[in-house]
Protein backbone atom coordinates (compact mmCIF):
# COMPACT_ATOMS: atom_id res chain seq x y z
CA UNK A 1 0.00 0.00 0.00
CA UNK A 2 1.59 3.23 -1.15
CA UNK A 3 -0.07 6.44 0.67
CA UNK A 4 0.85 10.35 -0.24
CA UNK A 5 0.73 13.18 1.80
CA UNK A 6 -0.86 16.01 0.17
CA UNK A 7 -0.78 20.02 1.11
CA UNK A 8 -3.93 21.65 0.98
CA UNK A 9 -3.71 25.35 0.63
CA UNK A 10 -7.01 26.63 0.50
CA UNK A 11 -8.70 30.23 1.59
CA UNK A 12 -10.10 29.35 4.58
CA UNK A 13 -8.06 26.37 5.89
CA UNK A 14 -5.10 24.70 5.15
CA UNK A 15 -5.19 20.91 5.47
CA UNK A 16 -2.65 18.08 5.80
CA UNK A 17 -4.48 15.26 3.17
CA UNK A 18 -3.13 11.17 3.02
CA UNK A 19 -4.02 9.63 -0.05
CA UNK A 20 -4.29 5.81 -0.89
CA UNK A 21 -2.50 5.33 -4.29
CA UNK A 22 -4.15 1.41 -4.65
CA UNK A 23 -7.74 3.12 -3.60
CA UNK A 24 -7.42 6.26 -5.08
CA UNK A 25 -9.27 7.68 -1.81
CA UNK A 26 -8.58 10.02 0.91
CA UNK A 27 -7.47 8.02 3.89
CA UNK A 28 -6.59 11.01 6.45
CA UNK A 29 -6.96 14.97 6.77
CA UNK A 30 -6.49 17.52 9.52
CA UNK A 31 -7.05 20.71 8.23
CA UNK A 32 -5.97 24.20 10.53
CA UNK A 33 -7.70 27.65 9.50
CA UNK A 34 -5.56 29.72 7.66
CA UNK A 35 -5.22 33.14 8.99
CA UNK A 36 -2.11 34.15 6.60
CA UNK A 37 -4.22 36.45 4.32
CA UNK A 38 -2.62 39.78 4.18
CA UNK A 39 -4.48 43.68 4.00
CA UNK A 40 -6.72 43.73 0.71
CA UNK A 41 -4.55 45.60 -1.63
CA UNK A 42 -6.48 48.68 -2.64
CA UNK A 43 -7.78 49.79 -4.73
CA UNK A 44 -7.42 46.34 -6.61
CA UNK A 45 -9.01 44.54 -4.18
CA UNK A 46 -6.53 41.54 -4.80
CA UNK A 47 -6.07 39.57 -1.61
CA UNK A 48 -2.01 38.85 -1.11
CA UNK A 49 -0.69 36.08 1.30
CA UNK A 50 1.86 35.76 4.00
CA UNK A 51 3.88 33.10 2.79
CA UNK A 52 5.82 32.35 6.14
CA UNK A 53 2.41 31.82 7.98
CA UNK A 54 1.36 29.58 5.20
CA UNK A 55 4.38 27.14 5.84
CA UNK A 56 3.67 27.77 9.55
CA UNK A 57 0.21 26.45 9.23
CA UNK A 58 1.30 23.91 6.62
CA UNK A 59 3.56 22.22 9.21
CA UNK A 60 1.28 22.63 12.00
CA UNK A 61 -1.49 20.25 9.77
CA UNK A 62 1.22 17.59 8.90
CA UNK A 63 2.12 17.64 12.08
CA UNK A 64 -0.90 16.99 13.87
CA UNK A 65 -1.73 14.44 11.05
CA UNK A 66 1.49 12.31 10.95
CA UNK A 67 2.70 12.76 14.44
CA UNK A 68 5.91 14.00 12.82
CA UNK A 69 7.69 16.71 15.53
CA UNK A 70 6.47 20.55 14.10
CA UNK A 71 9.80 21.51 13.47
CA UNK A 72 10.80 19.10 10.73
CA UNK A 73 12.04 20.97 8.34
CA UNK A 74 10.38 20.88 5.05
CA UNK A 75 11.41 21.44 1.40
CA UNK A 76 8.49 22.99 -0.95
CA UNK A 77 8.64 24.45 -4.47
CA UNK A 78 8.42 27.63 -5.72
CA UNK A 79 7.39 29.51 -8.75
CA UNK A 80 9.65 29.86 -11.75
CA UNK A 81 9.72 33.63 -11.30
CA UNK A 82 11.16 33.14 -7.58
CA UNK A 83 13.42 30.85 -8.97
CA UNK A 84 14.73 32.84 -11.81
CA UNK A 85 15.42 35.86 -9.43
CA UNK A 86 17.50 33.70 -7.25
CA UNK A 87 19.43 31.49 -9.55
CA UNK A 88 20.40 34.80 -11.60
CA UNK A 89 21.01 37.40 -9.27
CA UNK A 90 24.03 38.38 -7.05
CA UNK A 91 22.49 40.73 -4.50
CA UNK A 92 18.79 40.47 -3.90
CA UNK A 93 18.46 44.12 -2.67
CA UNK A 94 20.46 45.57 -4.96
CA UNK A 95 19.11 43.89 -8.31
CA UNK A 96 16.47 44.45 -11.03
CA UNK A 97 15.84 41.22 -13.05
CA UNK A 98 14.29 41.62 -16.46
CA UNK A 99 13.16 37.99 -17.62
CA UNK A 100 11.73 38.15 -21.25
CA UNK A 101 10.51 34.79 -22.58
CA UNK A 102 7.03 34.17 -24.09
CA UNK A 103 5.68 36.75 -21.33
CA UNK A 104 7.46 38.65 -19.48
CA UNK A 105 8.68 39.63 -16.26
CA UNK A 106 10.38 42.52 -14.07
CA UNK A 107 10.99 41.54 -10.62
CA UNK A 108 12.65 43.72 -7.47
CA UNK A 109 13.09 42.29 -4.21
CA UNK A 110 11.46 44.44 -0.66
CA UNK A 111 11.79 43.25 2.80
CA UNK A 112 8.58 44.43 3.34
CA UNK A 113 5.49 43.91 1.60
CA UNK A 114 4.42 46.59 -0.30
CA UNK A 115 0.94 47.11 -2.82
CA UNK A 116 1.31 49.20 -5.97
CA UNK A 117 -1.20 49.02 -8.39
CA UNK A 118 -0.42 46.88 -11.76
CA UNK A 119 2.51 44.69 -9.39
CA UNK A 120 1.90 41.55 -8.21
CA UNK A 121 4.06 40.54 -4.50
CA UNK A 122 4.98 37.35 -4.61
CA UNK A 123 6.99 35.52 -1.72
CA UNK A 124 10.81 35.48 -1.95
CA UNK A 125 12.34 32.72 -1.55
CA UNK A 126 14.39 32.89 2.18
CA UNK A 127 12.33 35.45 3.08
CA UNK A 128 11.03 38.86 2.19
CA UNK A 129 8.77 39.62 -1.45
CA UNK A 130 9.27 40.22 -5.30
CA UNK A 131 7.40 43.23 -6.53
CA UNK A 132 6.79 42.06 -10.24
CA UNK A 133 5.18 43.50 -13.25
CA UNK A 134 4.33 41.20 -15.40
CA UNK A 135 2.74 40.35 -18.98
CA UNK A 136 1.12 37.71 -20.82
CA UNK A 137 3.22 38.74 -23.63
CA UNK A 138 7.05 39.52 -23.71
CA UNK A 139 9.04 37.79 -26.65
CA UNK A 140 5.65 36.99 -27.85
CA UNK A 141 4.80 40.36 -29.05
CA UNK A 142 8.57 40.43 -30.70
CA UNK A 143 7.21 36.88 -32.23
CA UNK A 144 4.06 38.51 -33.26
CA UNK A 145 5.89 41.62 -34.83
CA UNK A 146 8.25 39.41 -37.16
CA UNK A 147 5.67 36.89 -37.98
CA UNK A 148 3.86 40.08 -39.31
CA UNK A 149 6.23 41.00 -41.92
CA UNK A 150 6.97 37.63 -43.12
CA UNK A 151 3.00 37.88 -43.94
CA UNK A 152 3.79 41.25 -45.24
CA UNK A 153 6.74 40.01 -47.32
CA UNK A 154 5.19 36.78 -48.47
CA UNK A 155 1.91 37.96 -49.53
CA UNK A 156 2.40 41.60 -50.35
CA UNK A 157 5.36 41.39 -52.12
CA UNK A 158 6.19 37.80 -53.27
CA UNK A 159 8.59 36.83 -51.40
CA UNK A 160 9.46 33.28 -50.28
CA UNK A 161 12.69 33.11 -49.05
CA UNK A 162 13.45 35.74 -46.26
CA UNK A 163 16.79 36.06 -44.48
CA UNK A 164 16.44 35.86 -40.66
CA UNK A 165 13.87 38.59 -39.66
CA UNK A 166 14.81 39.19 -36.21
CA UNK A 167 18.44 40.67 -37.19
CA UNK A 168 16.40 42.70 -39.25
CA UNK A 169 14.24 44.14 -37.05
CA UNK A 170 17.18 44.49 -33.95
CA UNK A 171 19.35 46.60 -36.54
CA UNK A 172 16.17 48.96 -37.35
CA UNK A 173 15.23 49.23 -33.57
CA UNK A 174 19.19 50.53 -33.09
CA UNK A 175 17.87 53.64 -35.19
CA UNK A 176 14.77 54.56 -33.41
CA UNK A 177 15.72 57.74 -31.07
CA UNK A 178 14.29 57.47 -27.48
CA UNK A 179 10.73 57.80 -26.91
CA UNK A 180 10.02 55.91 -30.03
CA UNK A 181 8.71 59.86 -30.99
CA UNK A 182 5.83 58.83 -28.70
CA UNK A 183 5.32 55.23 -30.31
CA UNK A 184 3.44 53.05 -28.36
CA UNK A 185 2.73 49.08 -28.07
CA UNK A 186 0.25 47.71 -25.48
CA UNK A 187 1.12 44.54 -25.84
CA UNK A 188 -2.43 42.64 -24.85
CA UNK A 189 -2.08 40.23 -27.51
CA UNK A 190 -2.83 37.39 -25.45
CA UNK A 191 -4.97 39.22 -22.60
CA UNK A 192 -4.43 40.91 -19.64
CA UNK A 193 -3.34 39.81 -16.44
CA UNK A 194 -5.53 42.62 -14.93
Amino acid sequence: MSRYLGIDLGTTTIAAVVLDTDSSQMVARHSVPNDSRLPINEPSGRSEWDIDRMVELALEAIAARTGLPAGLPVANGCGDNQASFAGSVADFCRSVLVNIGTGAQISAFTEQPLLAQGLDLRPALGGGFLLVGATLCGGHSYQILRDFFYQVGRDIFGLADMPDMYDALNQLATEVPPGAEGLRCEPLFAGSRQ
